[in-house]
């Protein structure tokens, strides 16, 4: 994801939610992607001004990040296929990746 980017980045991501709210919802609630990861980070008390406060991804867009977290287990990195099971976790970021990257202007 994005790690505390500073306001203007933060803006264009919050546009991009507000202006293709379906594209955020495929992103970060496909069925592979909340199976193994889940968003975290701080966020704001209240909307950002300029939003409305009672947009229905409101607390999306609250988020100072966009960062996205998976556990695995001691057991986990010490399998030998482990490099397999993050490749396999990480594809499964590819749209919310893929989102930030278009929010952002930036290639994919």
């Amino acid at each position: 994801g994005i790690w505390q980017p500073d306001g203007a980045v933060l803006s264009e991501v919050r546009d991009a939610i507000t202006d293709s709210p379906a594209a955020w919802r495929r992103a970060v609630g496909a069925r592979d992607f909340t199976a193994r990861w889940a968003l975290s980070g701080e966020s704001l008390v209240r909307v950002p001004r300029g939003y409305d406060p009672e947009h229905p991804l409101a607390a999306d867009l609250k988020r100072k990040s966009y960062i996205a977290h998976a556990d695995f287990t001691e057991r986990d990195a010490c399998a030998d296929d482990f490099a397999e099971q993050l490749e396999r976790a990480w594809r499964t970021t590819a749209p919310l990746m893929r989102f930030l990257t278009r929010a952002l202007d930036l290639p994919w």
